[in-house]
């Protein structure tokens, strides 16, 4: 057997040692870094424990993520590409979650919108009711009246409203969403249908305010005129009280109504026409 001389027993050790502590410092430096990133992954998994509990979904985090975790102190330098990886997996769940929180807001963003549709239906349905008997009441003959949506047909579509809400209450947003789905279908439908119904059912009754507001004008440029000299005389006058008579008089000739504010239109102008001529 050889004899090593202390000399190179020495360096033999002090190589070893250099080897044991560049290990040692190694191993600490990765778990110095390494433990900030644990840290933070436990609280990011709690969070995104709790969000998904929250928002009624399963939790997808890794299965291995409480092994990773526990295994920095018995194999720090093994652990680090696990740490990695696992960094990737819950970000990945967060923008997931983030995806369903989003879901589930524009579904409560849909399901009030649709009660105030259905409150705007109802609403309408009213409006559309009274103008009809408004309509037959002042206008003679009227004619296109429709008939408004029925309180049970909005009813009906309330409580299909209340079934998905409820669904909503009890994070079943996939039903929500399928449902709601059908239900606005149905209800633009029947929204657009009250719409049109109630602009024909006041058709008569805002063209007879029309006439009313023109033959209001008229007469203030009746009066303009004969500030101006015009002699409007009693055939214009005449044509002045019988349009004021027959869009006043109930219930109201819709055709009359428009001969007579046309009549008085046109003579106005015609008088003003001579009147310019003649001054010339």
């Amino acid at each position: 057997m050889d004899r090593i001389s202390p000399a190179l027993l020495l360096q033999e050790m002090e190589l070893q040692f250099c080897g044991a502590r560049d290990c040692i410092n190694e191993i600490f430096a990765v778990i110095t870094q390494a433990k900030p990133r644990v840290t933070a992954l436990e609280h990011q998994a709690a969070t995104l424990a709790n969000w998904a509990k929250t928002l009624g979904t399963a939790s997808r985090l890794p299965d291995d993520l409480k092994k990773v975790l526990a295994s920095l102190d018995s194999d720090p330098l093994g652990c680090t590409a696990d740490i990695d990886r696992l960094e990737n997996d819950l970000a990945k769940e967060r923008i997931l979650l983030q995806s369903v929180e989003e879901e589930h807001t524009s579904a409560r963003h849909s399901l009030e919108n649709a009660r105030s549709m259905v409150q705007e239906l109802r609403d309408l349905s009213v409006r559309s009711a009274a103008a009809v008997e408004e309509s037959k009441e002042k206008i003679n003959r009227p004619e296109g009246l429709v008939q408004p949506i029925s309180e049970d047909a909005v009813d009906s579509l309330s409580a299909w409203l209340d079934s998905l809400e409820g669904n909503a209450a009890a994070g079943r947003y996939s039903a929500v969403k399928v449902g709601m789905s059908k239900w606005q279908s149905e209800c633009v439908i029947r929204l657009t249908a009250e719409r049109e119904g109630y602009t024909k059912n006041r058709m008569a009754l805002d063209e007879r305010t029309e006439l009313k507001g023109s033959f209001k004008a008229l007469c203030a440029k009746a009066e303009a005129l004969k500030e101006k000299g015009v002699q409007l005389g009693e055939t214009i006058a005449g044509l002045a009280l019988d349009a004021e008579h027959t869009l006043n008089t109930i219930p109201f000739d819709l055709k009359m109504g428009r001969r007579a504010v046309e009549a008085y239109e046109s003579a106005l102008n015609t008088q003003y026409s001579l009147h310019k001529q003649a001054n010339r």
